[in-house]
């Protein structure tokens, strides 16, 4: 079979990196530092209907956290609640000794990759940033641009040094943020996807089971 595909790109949020409950890691932190599900749900909501950016909801929410007095100890101890979705680290492994490049493009935390998966394989991760001081306490973060529909242009960015072109990127996601790059790409693959839109506009879909069945269409 003649291969068709030279790049992977994943989501990591949901995807390849899971909470017991179904939380995200801003659901996740927001609980554990009191900001109310009820905000978090707001916030959401403004940041869909245009009245909230996405760079100053990532503000709100981390200087809700900041007001909380949280420290990177903190930080890291409840992310350490999240786990590799089954299948994840030998999926990602045989893709990488199939000769595939790998990448990621999330709106996750880069701690929570730090703290679950600090020996992931990708060449790129797109995602935000939070920093801390000496002390531990939270001195900045930085907000991604690709999250939503920017994670379209992180995927030309990634075709843009001409070693790979978006018809031979594949793309796995699960949630609405993710329709965009399913778009991009020439395969894309909803994996337990928790958006419908996602799963309408994807190649594949893979509701149940371990991330290691996307081998089966990646030869």
């Amino acid at each position: 079979m003649t291969r068709s595909i030279d790049m992977v790109v994943f989501d990591i949020d949901g995807t390849l990196i899971v909470h017991p409950t179904g939380k995200v890691v801003w659901q996740h932190l927001c609980h554990r530092f009191g900001t109310p599900i009820e905000v978090n749900h707001a916030r959401l909501k403004q940041h869909v209907s245009g009245e909230l950016s996405y760079a100053d909801w990532v503000r709100l929410d981390i200087e809700d956290w900041q007001r909380a007095g949280a420290r990177r100890s903190q930080v890291v101890d409840a992310l350490r609640e999240f786990r590799l979705r089954e299948g994840a680290r030998a999926a990602l492994s045989e893709l990488e000794r199939r000769g595939y490049r790998l990448a990621a493009v999330s709106g996750t935390l880069d701690i929570l990759v730090e703290t679950v998966f600090p020996d992931h394989p990708f060449e790129r991760i797109f995602s935000n940033r939070i920093f801390f001081d000496d002390d531990g306490a939270i001195s900045g973060w930085e907000a991604t641009p690709f999250d939503f529909d920017g994670k379209a242009t992180a995927l030309r960015e990634l075709a843009s040094d001409g070693t790979v072109s978006l018809e031979r990127m594949a793309f796995v996601g699960d949630d609405i943020n993710d329709v965009d790059a399913a778009k991009a790409v020439g395969f894309s693959v909803a994996h337990h996807p928790r958006s419908e839109e996602l799963a309408a506009c994807c190649d594949l879909i893979i509701r149940e089971g371990s991330l290691e069945q996307l081998l089966e269409y990646l030869p």
